[in-house]
């Protein structure tokens, strides 16, 4: 068991606050996260992973229906340019998901979350899209510039077995 100081937690517990709010600031200067710090500390750090990943997507999904709101009166031009900005907002919250201060079961449940979110938008942004539009032109921008194009193709790793012992850091059950 690793001991982590209460100035570790600290560190921690303050940037992720700040990232649940939209802060962006690198992961480099935190101390590396362990599974197995002790004290309940690994734990609680998890509820605040879990709370800060939530909100800081909630902002992004927040921003990208203020925007798609605004869609109908769009141009096909000013349609890509919203999809653009919504990918530049993901690009902190995948660096956090991939962040090698986090152990790499927690980086995989983060990266399955954010993808998933993503696919979800993604998809019902398609099936909005051609909504009076007859000229298809919107959707067609829409299927275009996905976005999921700057999430890369990381496919979470899979565990061979179909019920694996539950041996590692319990999976954090994102909103």
């Amino acid at each position: 068991m690793i001991r982590a100081s209460s100035g570790d937690y600290t560190r921690w517990k303050e940037w992720l606050e700040g990232f649940g709010r939209g802060v962006d600031r690198g992961t480099d200067g935190l101390p590396p996260f362990h599974s197995d710090w002790g004290g309940g500390m690994y734990e609680r750090l998890l509820d605040r992973v879990e709370s800060a990943f939530t909100a800081r997507m909630g902002l992004w999904a927040e921003s990208l229906q203020r925007d798609m709101g605004r869609a109908s009166g769009l141009t096909a031009d000013e349609l890509g340019a919203a999809l653009t900005a919504a990918r530049r907002r993901l690009r902190p919250i995948k660096r956090f998901a991939e962040s090698d201060r986090l152990p790499e079961d927690l980086r995989t449940q983060l990266a399955t979350a954010l993808h998933a979110s993503v696919a979800t938008a993604q998809r019902s942004l398609e099936r909005s899209a051609g909504e009076d539009d007859p000229t298809g032109h919107r959707a067609a921008v829409v299927r275009r510039g996905p976005l999921t194009a700057d999430l890369g193709t990381r496919t979470p790793e899979r565990r061979d077995t179909p019920n694996p012992p539950d041996t590692g850091p319990r999976p954090i059950r994102f909103r």
